[in-house]
């Protein structure tokens, strides 16, 4: 069993804001940390899923 896990860090606010006004900053109702994340952890898996099958990445 494999399991991937990706991250993004909306907790980091910048000097002044509050955790919230950071992270709807990025985007009002969309998060470009986590969309970012949710791209990361695709690349990784499908290079794990391409090796297991023994196919040539890319």
């Amino acid at each position: 069993m494999i399991i991937l896990r990706s991250v993004s860090n909306f907790a980091m606010q910048w000097k002044g804001a509050s955790a919230y006004e950071s992270l709807m900053s990025e985007g009002g109702d969309e998060y470009s940390s986590v969309e970012a994340a949710v791209r990361n952890v695709h690349a990784v898996g499908a290079a794990v899923l391409r090796g297991l099958l023994g196919e040539r990445t890319p």
